[in-house]
């Protein structure tokens, strides 16, 4: 009775060992291909982050898209000065009133330059030894430029810039006789005393935008205070986006 007792306890025990060895090896195998292992799943959405704009947080989420270059993307240079000198900017939904801004600033340049070459020189090439006289006897010089035939062409490339309703001089500035063009091209210099002009803010309507332009000068002939003047600049965008000058007073 003694010896059964024994051999059930040694076999007893033996059947622990192998099953302990069995226990100890299913624990180490390693998990073959197509197995699913829990520490292995990363989130493939979002991602935890400590800085949010550079700045420590702890608490802000970022999608791992949103630092793709690709899903950002940076407009170039809006502006345009087509083919025949017109400014092309068509703003977009909701644009801010910043941008709209710094577009008009750019056209408001542009109108200084267009102004200045058509009303005080003359953006055409001239042939100085064939002249015209007015009714006054003003000397004008026949334009050289093979598009220019008659005062309307003049009048379509300064319109590329300014509408036709706004008031102009170019009636007393340029003048057609025996089929040809002249110009009286009566450059003056510019106003000594001027600084810069910049545009300060916008305003809309159903006639289009108006901007406040405020204008420095160093000065005049009787101090050397820093004088500040202020202007309005209108202008009217089309549907295909060309700005067009409605208000404008050229500050030099």
């Amino acid at each position: 009775m003694r010896q059964l007792t024994v051999r059930g306890i040694l076999c007893n025990i033996f059947i622990c060992v192998v099953l302990a060895v069995l226990l100890v090896g299913c624990q180490n195998k390693e998990p073959s291909e197509g197995e699913d292992v829990e520490t292995a799943s990363v989130p493939s959405v979002t991602a935890q982050t400590d800085t949010v704009d550079g700045k420590g947080t702890g608490t802000g989420t970022t999608a791992v898209e949103s630092v793709s270059e690709t899903t950002v993307p940076e407009r170039d240079n809006p502006y345009e000065i087509d083919e025949n000198g017109a400014f092309i900017y068509a703003p977009p939904h909701g644009v801010s009133d910043e941008e709209l801004i710094a577009a008009a600033q750019i056209m408001y340049e542009r109108a200084c330059e267009v102004e200045w070459a058509y009303e005080v020189g003359c953006p055409y090439e001239l042939d100085y030894s064939s002249t015209a006289e007015n009714e006054f006897g003003w000397q004008y010089y026949e334009i050289k430029d093979s598009r220019i035939h008659n005062l309307k062409d003049v009048m379509t490339d300064y319109c590329e810039t300014f509408m036709p309703s706004r008031k102009n001089q170019l009636s007393e500035l340029y003048m057609e006789e025996r089929g040809k063009v002249y110009a009286l091209s009566g450059a003056r210099g510019k106003n000594q005393y001027f600084l810069d002009a910049t545009v300060k803010s916008v305003a809309s309507d159903a006639s289009g935008l108006t901007f406040a332009v405020e204008v420095r000068y160093d000065g005049d002939d009787f101090t050397s205070d820093i004088i500040v003047k202020h202007q309005r600049f209108g202008v009217y965008i089309s549907a295909s986006g060309r700005w067009r000058v409605t208000e404008f007073e050229l500050p030099y």
